[in-house]
């Protein structure tokens, strides 16, 4: 009974590329250059973000990405769900309106994002704001 009982349980781990709706790849975020790229053409790119701030000094983008797929079974039950993580993006506008700063994470729940996002948007308000010579 004990083999038995091994033998019908498991779980299996389904790797895939990741995917999601609103995915920014990392191939984009890395053509997001400092000094160079334009708020215009942030726009031109990713759409609208989800939050903004300051007279679109901050931009904020969030997306959920899959990144495989977690199968499970005991006997005649089982069941899958989507191993996923949150991602996020904030970016930060100097006058010009030339991307100044970036910074992107990846944290387990939207409270987490909420709180991570809020964390590097205050940390940048209290440092001098952005500017270019």
């Amino acid at each position: 009974m004990l083999a038995a009982s091994i033998v019908l349980h498991g779980c299996l781990v389904v790797p895939t590329p990741p995917h999601g709706s609103g995915l920014i790849t990392p191939d984009t975020i890395e053509t997001l250059t400092v000094g160079h790229t334009s708020r215009v053409d942030v726009l031109l790119e990713l759409a609208d973000p989800q939050e903004r701030h300051e007279r679109d000094r901050y931009f904020v983008y969030e997306w959920t990405e899959t990144k495989g797929y977690l199968v499970w079974g005991a006997y005649y039950a089982g069941g899958a769900g989507a191993i996923e993580a949150i991602r996020c993006l904030v970016l930060e506008f100097d006058e010009a309106g030339l991307l100044g700063r970036k910074a992107t994470f990846s944290v387990g729940s939207e409270d987490d994002a909420r709180r991570q996002t809020t964390a590097v948007l205050d940390e940048w308000a209290i440092r001098s704001p952005v500017t270019r010579d």
